[in-house]
């Protein structure tokens, strides 16, 4: 069985990684970061700013691909 999986582990985001911005805009909270998708189309994509411990990166994350 193949398993398919969600697209922010396709853009390599894991635990305990923190999604700090959506399209440079700061998330504060969990609430935050899901009212700042509905505002894109994630078919075309977002851009994340993703931390995992000390280092930064930004991953580009698409619904559907």
């Amino acid at each position: 069985m193949t398993r398919r999986l969600i697209p922010t582990a396709r853009a390599g985001i894991r635990k305990p990684d923190v999604i700090t911005h959506v399209h440079g805009k700061s998330v504060s909270d969990v609430r935050d970061f899901r009212r700042q998708l509905r505002t894109h189309d994630l078919g075309k994509g977002v851009r994340l700013t993703v931390r995992g411990g000390e280092a930064q990166r930004f991953v580009f994350v698409q619904v559907g691909e």
